[in-house]
C-alpha cells in the first residue's frame, strides 16, 4: 500500500468513526443512567437515600428465565455424504462453547441487553490456546467499544463497523512485532465524549460516574487496538495463474461428472476456450478422430447416447451456458475480467491511533463482522436495540419519590414537636426524643407533645401502583416469579396464567435462539473449518448430558457443505419446572414415552435413569427376538398349532 492509499484509508476511518459517534451519542447518557439504576445508584450525587431496587429484581428475573435452558445449535450436511463431517463439526462447536464458558457469558450478555440495550459477543481466534493448537474465542464486549453504521438496522446490512479493544502495550507489541517501536501507552480518559474535540479518535474514555469509583482502564500501560471493518467495492484484474488453476480443477470435475461451481468474477472467455478444448479432445480420443476439428454437432449428439460420455457432455453444455449468462451480467456491470479486491467486499484494517498495523481481506472468509448482537427488543430504526429499563425507569423514579416522601413524614410523625409554656421553667434543649425522659416543670404550667400528623395512605397506594406498572410493562408478574396470583386458587387457572405470563419473555427468547445463537454458531464454525488443520481429541457432552469422546479429523471438513441451524426446543421461554409439568401431563396421557420424558426434562440422576431405560428396552427386544426365533423353529418342526399353543 502506498502512503497516499494509507492516508486515504485513515481519513475514511476518521470520518466514519465521527459519524458513528455522533449518532450513538444521543443514546449514551440514557444508557449510563440505566446502568446506574440497575446498580442501585438512583439518586443524584451526594443524596444518600435508601433505594428499593425493583429494576434489579426485574432484570435478574428475566435473565434467569431467558437462560434457564441454554440455547443450542445443530450442524447439518447439505448432502448425504457430508453428514458425518457435519456432526463432527457440531461436536467441535459445542466443545468450544464449553471451553469458552458460554453459559456464563450468555447470562452476562442477556443481562446487558436488558439494562442499557446494546449487548455484544465478540468472536476471535487465539492461536496460542490449547498448547499452541489454537481455538475460537467468545468474549463479552462492552457497548462502549462498538460503533456500527447508523444507516443499517441489522449488522449484516452495515457498511462499516468499529471494534475497539483496550490491551496491554506488551500484548499489542507481541501481536505486531513489526511496529513494536511505534506502539505506545495511551492515557485513557475517565470522561465520556462522543465528539473528538481534536483529540485522538481511537482513545477509549470510560464513563465517569462522578463517584470515587476507579476505572478498570486506569493503568498506565494500556493502549487501544481498533478493528475497522468497511465495505470496499474495489475490483482488480483476475491473474492468469488463478484462471489456469480454476480451469484445471473444473475440467477434472466435468470429466468426473461433477458440476463445477461458477461465479460472475471469472475470465469467462478463457474458461470457455479451455473447457471446449478439453472436452473436444476427450471426445476425439473416445471416437478415434484425428483432431478436435472433427468433433461436430453430430459427434456431440452421439456422445449423449453413450453412457460413459453422456454425463460429461451434459454438464459441459450446462456449464458453458452459465458462463454465457454470467459473462453478459459481468459486462453489464462493467466488471468483466475483474474480481473483488477483498473477499465478500469486506476490508479489515487494524489501527493503533493513526498507525496502520494490518490491512486486507478478513482472515476468515465467512462474510460476517465477528460481532453477535443480543437483543431484548429489536426496533427497526436503531441498530443497537432497546433494553427493558427504558420503559420501567419512570415507574422506579416515581416509586422512589413517593417512598422517600413517606419516609420523611413517618420520621416527622414519630418525633413530633413539643408544646411548652413560657413559665414552665424547662429549657428547650432538654426536650429530646430519648426513651424514659424525665421532665421537671413549674407548677400550673404545661409541657406536652404536639399531636403527631397522619401519613396519607395515598403514598402506599401510589407506590403499589408503580410496582404494578413495572410488573405489567416488563411482564415479570407474580405468576412469572412462581408466586400464586392474588385472588386465584384454582390450580389449572394458576398454571394457565404462568404459561401466558411469559409471552413477552418468549418473544425475547426467539431473538436469542433464532438470531443470536445461529450467528454465533456460524462464526465459530467458520473458524474451526479455517484453522483446525490437525487431529484433536474432544471431550463433549451430548444433549442428554453424557460425556462423549470425539476424534476430530480435519480431512472430513474438506469441501464440507453444511448449514448451522437452531436446535429444536433448546429454549422455549419456559423455566425447567414448567417444562417438567408440561411433559408430565403428556406422559400421564400416554402421548410420550418415559424415555422421551427424561430426555426432555432435567431431573436428578437423569443419565442413570436413561441408561436403565435403554437397558430395559434392549432386554425386551432380545426377549421378543428369542420368542420369534422359537416360533419359527417350531414351525419348521411341523408342530401343530394346538400343540404349539399348549407349549407356549
Amino acid at each position: 500500500m502506498t502512503r497516499n492509499e494509507e492516508k486515504k484509508l485513515l481519513i475514511q476511518k476518521r470520518n466514519k468513526l465521527k459519524e458513528a459517534k455522533r449518532y450513538r451519542g444521543q443514546f449514551e447518557s440514557k444508557w449510563k443512567e440505566y446502568e446506574k439504576f440497575y446498580d442501585g445508584d438512583q439518586w443524584k450525587a451526594r443524596e444518600n437515600r435508601p433505594v428499593k431496587n425493583f429494576i434489579f429484581s426485574t432484570i435478574e428475573a428475566e435473565t434467569a428465565i431467558l437462560t434457564d435452558s441454554r440455547p443450542g445449535t445443530d450442524v447439518v450436511g447439505l448432502e448425504q455424504q457430508h453428514e458425518e463431517g457435519a456432526k463432527m463439526l457440531e461436536s467441535a462447536i459445542h466443545y468450544v462453547y464449553d471451553k469458552e464458558s458460554l453459559n456464563m457469558k450468555l447470562v452476562q450478555g442477556v443481562r446487558e441487553s436488558l439494562i442499557p440495550g446494546p449487548s455484544w459477543l465478540y468472536v476471535d481466534y487465539d492461536f496460542d490456546a490449547e498448547n499452541g493448537l489454537g481455538t475460537p474465542t467468545i468474549d463479552n464486549i462492552e457497548w462502549q467499544f462498538v460503533y456500527i453504521d447508523p444507516t443499517a438496522n441489522e449488522i449484516d446490512k452495515a457498511t462499516y463497523a468499529f471494534i475497539q479493544k483496550p490491551v496491554r502495550v506488551d500484548d499489542a507489541k507481541r501481536q505486531y512485532p513489526k511496529y513494536a517501536d511505534k506502539i505506545k501507552a495511551q492515557k485513557i480518559d475517565d470522561k465520556s465524549s462522543t465528539v473528538s474535540d481534536g483529540r485522538d479518535e481511537d482513545r477509549h474514555r470510560p464513563f465517569d460516574n462522578q463517584t470515587d469509583e476507579v476505572s478498570r482502564y486506569s493503568g498506565d500501560d494500556l493502549t487501544t487496538l481498533t478493528e475497522f471493518w468497511v465495505k470496499d467495492y474495489t475490483y482488480v484484474p483476475i491473474p492468469i495463474e488463478e484462471t489456469q488453476d480454476e480451469v484445471e480443477q473444473e475440467n477434472l470435475q466435468i470429466l468426473n461428472g461433477d458440476a463445477p461451481e461458477i461465479n460472475k468474477y471469472e475470465e469467462h472467455q478463457t474458461h470457455k476456450q479451455f473447457h471446449k478444448e478439453f472436452v473436444f479432445e476427450t471426445l476425439a480420443r473416445a471416437f478415434q478422430l484425428p483432431s478436435i476439428a472433427y468433433v461436430t454437432p453430430d459427434v456431440i449428439e452421439a456422445a449423449k447416447q453413450d453412457e460413459n460420455l453422456m454425463l460429461m457432455v451434459l454438464i459441459y453444455e450446462d456449464h458453458m451456458r452459465m458462463h454465457d449468462i454470467l459473462e453478459q451480467e459481468a459486462a453489464e456491470q462493467r466488471v468483466l475480467g475483474k474480481k473483488p479486491k477483498y473477499k465478500n467486499f469486506w476490508r479489515r484494517s487494524i489501527w493503533n491511533c493513526d498507525i496502520l498495523l494490518e490491512d486486507g481481506s478478513p482472515p476468515v472468509d465467512d462474510g460476517m463482522i465477528p460481532l453477535v448482537p443480543i437483543y431484548a427488543y429489536k426496533i427497526t430504526k436503531n441498530i443497537y436495540g432497546q433494553g427493558e429499563i427504558k420503559n420501567i425507569i419512570d415507574s422506579q423514579k416515581s416509586y422512589n419519590d413517593m417512598d422517600h416522601s413517606q419516609y420523611k413524614q413517618l420520621r416527622l410523625s414519630g418525633n413530633s414537636g413539643w408544646l411548652v409554656d413560657n413559665t414552665s421553667g424547662v429549657e428547650e434543649d432538654t426536650l429530646t426524643n430519648e426513651e424514659g425522659i424525665v421532665i421537671t416543670k413549674n407548677p400550673d404550667s404545661n409541657v406536652q407533645r404536639l399531636q403527631p400528623g397522619v401519613v396519607s395512605p395515598q403514598f402506599e397506594t401510589r407506590k403499589n401502583s408503580d410496582k404494578n406498572d413495572i410488573a405489567t410493562i416488563s411482564g415479570i408478574t407474580e405468576a412469572t416469579q412462581g408466586k400464586r396470583p392474588t385472588g386465584i386458587t384454582a390450580a389449572q387457572a394458576i398454571k394457565y396464567l404462568q404459561e401466558q405470563s411469559i409471552g413477552r419473555i418468549r418473544l425475547k427468547t426467539r431473538n436469542l435462539e433464532e438470531y443470536t445463537m445461529l450467528r454465533l454458531g456460524k462464526l465459530v464454525a467458520s473458524r474451526i473449518v479455517k484453522y483446525w488443520t490437525v487431529e484433536r481429541k474432544l471431550r463433549v457432552y451430548d444433549k442428554e448430558g453424557t460425556l462423549q469422546y470425539v476424534n476430530f479429523d480435519p480431512e472430513k471438513l474438506t469441501d464440507l457443505a453444511y448449514d448451522v441451524r437452531m436446535a429444536p426446543g433448546s429454549t422455549a421461554g419456559l423455566d425447567k419446572e414448567t417444562i417438567f409439568t408440561l411433559m408430565q401431563g403428556l406422559l400421564e396421557r400416554g402421548l410420550i414415552t418415559p424415555k422421551t420424558f427424561f430426555h426432555v426434562t432435567d431431573v436428578p440422576y437423569k443419565i442413570k435413569i436413561l441408561e436403565d431405560l435403554e437397558q430395559s428396552d434392549q432386554e425386551k427386544q432380545m426377549l421378543e427376538q428369542l420368542m420369534l426365533e422359537n416360533q419359527e423353529l417350531k414351525n419348521q418342526l411341523g408342530i401343530p398349532q394346538e400343540d404349539l399353543q399348549n407349549v407356549q
